[in-house]
């Protein structure tokens, strides 16, 4: 129904708690089926989208195939709005599951830029851009996406939601991270902590502080890293994020260990198992 599309891609666009939103996956996947059949590629574009925004907070990697599957089914008929919302799953997504559907990440990025221009939506074209320049920095292209987040800077309004500026962010980040940019990455991870306490944002402000802790590391600070670690695994665990939290604990099991705290490296080590 359109109501149960409006709901998912609130989701989608928000990322609140999933807990909320997993009883109706199976009547999603059933919608999005359905609107296959029917090459509804207005109604299956928001559908996909919602049901990959799950997939991803899920860490389910089989559900991901699935829902881009589908969305490589629809691609052909979309245009517009809906064409875009599908070519965001192929550059989001990871290389190896869009190529198991023949799209291609770094055309599908490219060709989203494009169409974001023309459909004339600022916010939808900063989101795009961050999107396309981790995917230039995943295919080693530097010069393109330091040109992608530049414009992407240039673009941004201070009125904008903080969920928009702190999306982007992520991007940015992924991509000094690739980069081996650690001051710049210091000072994303910064900005997005600070516009997710502002928005009220858990999720992303978790996840900033499980970034927090990965920089400590990086920077050879073992004291700082543990102390980090620790507060970002019990906000990771509070939320559910399950999948961070037990990566996370990980790599505090490796800090806790240089430190020479090996129970408590060996208590991290079992959570994380």
């Amino acid at each position: 129904s359109r109501n149960l599309r409006q709901f998912l891609a609130g989701f989608f666009y928000e990322l609140r708690a999933e807990e909320g939103y997993l009883p109706d996956l199976d009547d999603l996947q059933s919608a999005l089926e359905h609107a296959c059949t029917h090459h509804d590629a207005a109604s299956g574009a928001d559908l996909a989208a919602a049901g990959a925004a799950l997939d991803h907070v899920r860490g389910n990697m089989q559900g991901r195939r699935k829902r881009l599957a589908a969305a490589a089914a629809l691609l052909p008929s979309a245009q517009g709005a809906a064409r875009a919302t599908l070519l965001e799953l192929f550059s989001s997504a990871y290389a190896s599951t869009a190529d198991d559907c023949g799209v291609s990440r770094v055309d599908a990025a490219r060709e989203l830029v494009e169409l974001r221009r023309q459909l004339g939506d600022p916010q939808r074209l900063y989101q795009a851009l961050g999107r396309r320049a981790l995917v230039a920095a995943m295919s080693a292209d530097r010069p393109t996406a330091e040109q992608l987040m530049a414009e992407g800077r240039r673009l941004e309004r201070s009125d904008w939601p903080p969920r928009q500026r702190d999306w982007f962010r992520v991007w940015v980040g992924a991509v000094q991270s690739r980069l081996g940019d650690v001051q710049g990455l210091a000072q994303t991870v910064r900005e997005s902590l600070a516009l997710a306490e502002q928005g009220g944002l858990e999720n992303s402000a978790a996840m900033m502080q499980a970034e927090m802790f990965e920089l400590a590391l990086l920077e050879g600070d073992l004291p700082r890293a543990v102390e980090t670690g620790r507060k970002a695994v019990v906000s990771l665990h509070r939320l559910g994020m399950t999948t961070t939290w037990a990566l996370t604990n990980a790599y505090l099991c490796s800090a806790q260990a240089l430190n020479g705290e090996l129970k408590e490296a060996a208590e991290s080590a079992r959570a994380a198992q």
